[in-house]
């Protein structure tokens, strides 16, 4: 199984749409990536960017997806960023540029 599988499988229970967890799963894919993927073009070259927007009628699980990949950001990703010694905008830019986040 790959990542988008499993993900799904764990998002199985909200009551989100399929579409929306598709959509959180490569938010989660976006942010591990960051700037340590691109296309080789110019002078820096291309790098993706990717801004999701869940649009539809109260109720229908957009909290849930964006919670949802939020969530694994957060814990697989960022959880060194994250913590008592982190008392400050600056020094969170620090410790992510050390781990270079």
């Amino acid at each position: 199984m790959d990542f988008y599988e499993l993900f799904l499988e764990y998002a199985s229970d909200l009551e989100a749409p399929t579409i929306f967890n598709k959509c959180a799963a490569l938010v989660c894919t976006a942010s591990i990536l960051n700037r340590k993927c691109w296309y080789p073009s110019g002078y820096n070259g291309i790098h993706p960017c990717l801004y999701v927007f869940f649009v539809g009628p109260i109720g229908v699980g957009k909290d849930q997806a964006a919670r949802l990949a939020a969530d694994q950001i957060l814990q697989q990703v960022f959880k060194d960023c994250l913590g008592a010694d982190i008392q400050s905008k600056e020094r969170l830019y620090q410790v992510m540029a050390k781990k270079m986040l």
